[in-house]
């Protein structure tokens, strides 16, 4: 087939216009985006997962650790405390109305 400059149909059916070529550029762009933008969220998943499992494991830690002081401070309080107990006072008390009788 012999080229003639006057056939444009012949040039439009056999070279990419401007149009059809940004079509084909912007749908590249576009995939290759949407593959970027799917690995990126792949990688943010995996980290916000181990991120999850840590703080996990930290609260696990913290709140262990907050058992362990209020048993200490309440330990404290009572090796301190000059109050003695309801039960010791009840005993205590019934023993002295025991020998000295109120009326």
């Amino acid at each position: 087939m012999a080229f003639d400059k006057s056939d444009k149909n012949w040039l439009k059916q056999n070279f990419i216009t401007s149009d059809k070529l940004r079509d084909v550029v912007n749908e590249i762009v576009i995939d290759a985006s949407q593959t970027i933008l799917a690995g990126v969220q792949t990688m943010f998943d995996e980290h916000n997962k181990e991120n999850k499992k840590d703080f996990q494991r930290l609260e696990t830690k913290v709140d262990n650790v907050e058992k362990h002081i209020k048993d200490d401070i309440n330990g404290l309080k009572a090796d301190l405390s000059d109050t003695v107990s309801r039960n010791e006072f009840n005993r205590i008390k019934s023993r002295v109305n025991k020998y000295h009788p109120a009326n």
